[in-house]
């Protein structure tokens, strides 16, 4: 493998580690609501927050070493994900427990959560492994990112 190759595959396999990492910390906050229990949940959502900050840094200063062109609407979306997550908190710390908070921490997290790995990740992996790599992603989640070089 070239020192290319070996680079890539090491993004590949970093970032799919950062994805299942906040992957489980969506699932410890379904399981939290599900439980009805309000204190946990918020400390879930801190959890949730503080894994998420740590992953899009590194997400972002990876798009900026690379000179990632798509890197504006990838970090703008990294704030949308962030303010989801500061609403949930705010709304559960005034109203409580509340069917937003249900619905966000069951459905919305978990395919907001999706979408940006397929439609933000999967791009930004593409373009690190530049023309010469072909792009086999495993179609299943969590995701597992796969480069191979041509």
């Amino acid at each position: 493998m070239t020192r290319r190759g070996a680079i890539q595959t090491s993004t590949a396999a970093r970032m799919d580690a950062q994805d299942r990492a906040l992957l489980s910390r969506i699932q410890d906050l379904g399981k939290r609501v599900d439980a009805q229990d309000a204190s946990r949940t918020a400390a879930s959502l801190a959890s949730l927050w503080f894994e998420a900050v740590g992953y899009f840094a590194k997400q972002e200063a990876l798009m900026e070493l690379h000179a990632y062109p798509g890197r504006g609407a990838h970090r703008a979306a990294h704030h949308l994900f962030l303010k989801e997550i500061k609403d949930l908190v705010r709304e559960l710390r005034e109203v409580g427990l509340t069917e937003k908070v249900i619905w966000h921490a069951r459905r919305r997290m978990p395919d907001s959560f999706a979408l940006h790995v397929e439609t933000c990740d999967r791009p930004l992996l593409q373009f690190i492994a530049g023309p010469g790599a072909v792009y086999a992603p495993r179609m299943r989640w969590p995701p597992q990112y796969t480069f191979t070089l041509a």
